[in-house]
């Protein structure tokens, strides 16, 4: 197995399961002593909007996770351009993530011997 593993999250919070499923694989990885980076790109970038209630539209809370992978000391990255080109500034997002550049993105997946879309 891979010792470091980039997971990309390119779906909103809503919609399908699969930013759920990517914050609870990485704390899988986490248990299992594989370091884990999250990045929030695309439609992705919607995980880390401040105040954003999946429940509201009968979606599970990814609160749980979110706050699971914090207390890991995974600091989820986001692509600022991404959420720029969907109208979010720095103020909008929540405190748990680390905004990246286009350009810090390509480095960061260098850095992985594996990368895993959801």
């Amino acid at each position: 197995m891979a010792d470091k593993i980039c997971i990309l999250v390119r779906k909103p919070p809503v919609g399908s399961k699969d930013s759920f499923e990517a914050f609870r694989v990485s704390l899988g990885l986490y248990v299992a002593d594989v370091a884990a980076t999250i990045v929030l790109l695309g439609d992705g970038v919607f995980n880390a909007v401040r105040g954003v209630d999946p429940e509201r539209v009968g979606r599970p809370s990814m609160q749980l996770f979110i706050d699971e992978v914090v207390d890991c000391e995974i600091t989820p990255k986001l692509v600022r351009e991404d959420a720029q080109e969907r109208g979010l500034s720095d103020a909008d997002l929540a405190d748990f993530v680390e905004p990246i550049s286009r350009s810090d993105l390509g480095k960061i997946l260098r850095a992985h011997e594996l990368i895993v879309g959801f």
